[in-house]
């Protein structure tokens, strides 16, 4: 069962974003209702070098930072699954009105 850190701050659409990732990994998965989790890590704030930003609130300096945590699969199907949250993250970004400088996403598997 993946499970998918969503590090952002805080914002009242939050639970569509979840959902939105949750449903878009697994839909590129293949797997079925209720084989993916989504849980928010929230964020206290983002900045860039050289230009001071505002604490928990969303600007050009955030990114929202997703971990796809799951066992290792071929490696087009981790590509795939992390383009797609990525796709989930910034159609969320677009319909919530929500400045981001990009997503960041990875795929990280247990060591032995």
């Amino acid at each position: 069962m993946p499970v998918v850190l969503v590090h952002t701050p805080p914002h009242a659409a939050l639970a569509a974003l979840l959902q939105a990732t949750a449903d878009t990994v697994g839909e590129t998965l293949g797997l079925g209702p209720g084989d993916v989790v989504a849980t928010h890590v929230p964020t206290g704030g983002s900045t860039t070098s050289a230009r001071p930003a505002p604490v928990g609130v969303w600007t050009t300096a955030t990114w929202p930072v997703l971990c796809l945590l799951g066992g290792p699969r071929e490696a087009s199907t981790m590509d795939a699954a992390r383009r797609a949250a990525e796709r989930a993250v910034i159609r969320w970004c677009e319909e919530n009105d929500v400045t981001t400088g990009g997503v960041w996403v990875q795929w990280l598997t247990r060591t032995p």
